[in-house]
């Protein structure tokens, strides 16, 4: 009976460490989707000319990304080269799927402060 109560419990735990996991999971997935709405009305090759004025660089896809920044986290998640130069990230920052996968990566790693205007309008929904 207690070696049927011990497992019982062990599998209760593991699914509640799984529960938990998917919870993490769907908060990332929703802001990620908030975030592009929010960025640029979702639209993966758009250019944001106005930041030039800002930052000195225009920002690029629908997440709104910095040339130095897109090439940095492409660098730090492993998706480019270590020797990868800015402009070789440059011919693949207006890539969807590849902003979607640095975002992604970006926000499980707490980046959200990149996004910060964003961040706070999606605290308050």
């Amino acid at each position: 009976m207690q070696e049927a109560l011990l497992a019982l419990s062990l599998v209760l735990s593991q699914l509640t460490v799984e529960l938990q996991e998917l919870k993490k999971e769907e908060k990332t997935t929703n802001f990620i989707e908030y975030l592009a709405i929010c960025e640029s009305g979702n639209t993966p090759n758009i250019i944001h000319w106005n930041d030039k004025n800002i930052t000195g660089y225009p920002s690029y896809g629908k997440y709104g990304y910095q040339p130095h920044t897109f090439l940095n986290f492409g660098k730090k998640y492993g998706l480019f080269p270590k020797e990868f130069s800015l402009k070789e990230s440059m011919t693949l920052i207006m890539n969807g799927s590849l902003q979607d996968e640095i975002t992604k990566r970006a926000i499980e790693d707490n980046q959200h402060r990149h996004w910060l205007n964003c961040w706070k309008k999606y605290k308050l929904t």
